[in-house]
């Protein structure tokens, strides 16, 4: 399933704008999410991030661990 989230935080110690598209899949134990940084010409700090992801959040469990490799160039 699609998905687009709008964030707002400090990557690399720059604060900013950046939005992610998301592929996930849900299976009987929870969700397994793909990601990747889409790239934007605005002027924000974090115009130039590029990168990709994933996570998996398993039912019942209340944190979950994201991968994220990324470059700010």
């Amino acid at each position: 399933m699609p998905g687009i989230q709008l964030l707002t935080g400090t990557v690399a110690g720059r604060t900013g704008t950046f939005v992610l598209e998301e592929r996930a899949t849900f299976t009987p134990e929870g969700v397994e999410c793909a990601f990747t940084v889409v790239p934007t010409h605005t002027a924000d700090p974090l115009r130039r991030l590029a990168g990709s992801g994933s996570y998996t959040a398993r039912h019942g469990e209340r944190k979950v661990a994201y991968r994220f490799a990324h470059e700010l160039g």
